[in-house]
C-alpha cells in the first residue's frame, strides 16, 4: 500500500510518499539437510520519498531529495545447493541471507539555457546489511577449493558529488557528459560460513575515494544520417573482501531515416575496445582470487524499422 502527495505551484513543487510493504518469507529445507534448518522470517518496513524543488526562475532550480529502498536477495542466492562454475570454485546460495537497505539524501542544483544545462548535486547513501558473496578455503579438501556463498556483511556508505553537462554546440553537434566522484566505505564485518564445513571469515573496514565518468557525442549529418558516439570509465573501486578494476567501454551509433520518416535502418556497436569486463580481486585467510568476468560487452547490432 502507499500514499502519494504531489502539490506544484509557482516557485514550490512537492512529491511526498510513503510505502508500507510487509513481506512474509517461508521455504522448507529437506529435515535431511545437515546445513541449514526450515526457516522463515517477515519485516513491515516503511519506504518514505520526499522531493522538493524550488524553482528560483525559469532557468535555475534548487532541489532535495530523499527515499529508502529495499534490495531483497534473488532466488539463486537463498538456493541452498551447491554449484561449479569450475573445478576450484564451488557457488552456494544461503537460505538465511536477509534483504539490504539503503536510505539515500540528495541536494541537487540545475540551470537551464536556451542550448544546454549544468547540474551539480551531492548525495549520500546508508546501507545497512549489506548482501555480498563472500570467499573462504575449504580446508577439509586435499586440494585448493573455493567456496563462494551470499552473506550479510554490516553497515556501508557512499558520499559523493555528480557534475552533469549538455549542450547544443551547433546545428549538427550535441555534448552531454557527466562526472562522479565519490568516497566509498564497507565497514569491517565477520560470520562463518557453514558449507560444506564450517569456516570462519573477517574482513577489515575498507575505504576509498573514486569515480566514473560519461561523454556522449551526437552528430546530425546531412541525408537524415545521424552518428552517435560515447564513452564511459569506471575508476577502480572497493567491494566486500577485494576491489574491482578500472573499466571503461567505447560504443556507437548510426541512424539512417528515410526521407518519409517511415524506415530507419540503425548499426550499433558497444564495448568496441573489449576493455569493460569485470577484473576482480579477492583477498581472503591464506588465499588471493582473481577473476575476469565476460559479459558479451563486445556487441554489433543491425537493425531495420517500418512504420506502416
Amino acid at each position: 500500500a502507499y500514499l502519494n502527495y504531489v502539490r506544484e505551484s509557482t516557485h514550490l513543487d512537492i512529491e511526498a510518499g510513503l510505502r508500507f510493504e510487509p513481506t512474509w518469507v517461508n521455504f522448507a529445507i529437506d529435515p535431511a539437510n545437515i546445513y541449514y534448518q526450515n526457516n522463515s522470517y517477515q519485516y513491515a518496513p516503511l519506504f518514505p520519498a520526499i522531493r522538493l524543488t524550488y524553482k528560483i526562475n525559469d532557468q535555475n532550480t534548487l532541489s532535495l531529495f530523499h527515499n529508502r529502498r529495499v534490495d531483497r536477495p534473488g532466488e539463486f542466492d537463498v538456493r541452498p545447493f551447491p554449484k561449479y562454475d569450475d573445478p576450484e570454485i564451488l557457488k552456494t546460495g544461503n537460505p538465511n541471507l536477509r534483504p539490504q537497505f539503503t536510505s539515500s539524501y540528495e541536494a541537487a542544483y540545475k540551470k537551464y539555457w536556451d542550448t544546454g544545462s549544468l547540474f551539480l548535486s551531492a548525495y549520500y547513501r546508508s546501507i545497512t546489511s549489506i548482501f555480498s558473496r563472500i570467499y573462504t578455503q575449504d580446508p577439509s579438501s586435499t586440494y585448493t577449493i573455493i567456496n563462494t556463498i551470499p552473506a550479510n556483511l554490516g553497515d556501508g556508505s557512499i558520499l559523493g558529488t555528480e557534475i552533469a553537462y549538455q549542450q547544443t554546440v551547433s546545428k549538427t553537434l550535441k555534448v552531454n557528459g557527466s562526472i562522479t566522484a565519490y568516497q566509498n566505505k564497507i565497514d569491517v564485518f565477520s560470520g562463518t560460513s557453514y558449507y560444506p564445513t564450517p569456516q570462519p571469515f573477517t574482513s577489515a573496514a575498507s575505504q576509498v575515494t573514486t569515480g566514473n565518468a560519461k561523454l556522449v557525442l551526437l552528430w546530425k549529418l546531412k541525408g537524415n544520417l545521424e552518428f552517435q558516439l560515447s564513452n564511459v570509465y569506471y575508476a577502480p573501486d572497493i567491494v566486500p573482501q577485494g576491489r574491482v578494476m578500472e573499466r571503461y567501454a567505447l560504443d556507437f551509433g548510426l541512424k539512417k531515416t528515410s526521407k518519409n520518416g517511415r524506415v530507419e535502418w540503425r548499426i550499433s556497436g558497444t564495448d568496441l575496445t573489449n576493455t569493460f569486463q569485470i577484473r576482480k580481486e579477492v583477498t581472503g585467510t591464506n588465499f588471493k582470487y582473481s577473476a575476469n568476468n565476460y559479459y558479451e560487452t563486445q556487441v554489433i547490432s543491425v537493425g531495420v524499422k517500418y512504420k506502416l
